[in-house]
């Protein structure tokens, strides 16, 4: 977009595009139900700008904005590269969340394959994911074990005999070792508890 050189195609383009602007600005005002104003000063002609509502109005609601704090008019006075860094930050701040969610869903894809058997060993991944996948693995069993706790306690407290424990059938093999150590108490056994219930 370039400065249009012809005088007569220049003024009039001018006065098509601030009356669209001054239509836009009263519908804002009207729809939203806020103040507004806006002022195009045209340095080729001479008199005053042309202002809406009026160029009193307009002076009123600047002078309103100089009188409030520095601080309150800088978070309201934006331009347009302070409105691209917001917007540059909103979505950078939405990428990293979906890259986030995505390398949860790729930890919980790789957890699920090596409990199908569908994946043998963990040598393609990179250090960290592997730390991840261990981590992730580890806060697994530790829910498992919490919520043994709880059925035991309820059991004891309840009037049910409770049956001989059942150990559940051990999952697929796997060919390297996801047991790191101080992170669950592994004196737990990993079993499933059923209440035998009297016969009739």
């Amino acid at each position: 977009m370039a400065r249009l050189s012809n005088n007569a195609a220049r003024r009039v383009t001018l006065r098509r595009r601030r009356a669209g602007l001054i239509k836009k600005v009263t519908e804002l005002s009207i729809l939203c139900s806020v103040q507004a104003s806006i002022v195009v000063y045209n340095i080729d002609e001479a008199g005053d700008p042309v202002a809406w509502p009026s160029v009193e109005e307009a002076k009123n609601m600047w002078s309103k904005l100089m009188d409030m704090p520095e601080a309150t008019q800088k978070k309201w006075m934006q331009d347009s590269k302070t409105l691209l860094q917001q917007q540059i930050a909103k979505l950078q701040k939405k990428l990293g969340n979906l890259k986030a969610e995505n390398y949860r869903r790729e930890i919980t894809n790789i957890i699920s394959e090596l409990t199908g058997g569908r994946r043998k060993n963990l040598d393609d991944l990179s250090p960290e994911m592997v730390k991840d996948v261990k981590l992730e693995v580890a806060k697994h069993r530790e829910v498992i074990r919490n919520r043994i706790v709880e059925l035991r306690v309820q059991g004891a407290s309840s009037s049910v005999v409770v049956a001989p424990q059942e150990e559940i059938v051990a999952p697929h093999a796997f060919q390297f070792d996801l047991n790191e150590p101080a992170l669950v108490d592994d004196d737990v056994p990993i079993v499933r508890e059923e209440a035998d219930l009297p016969c009739n």
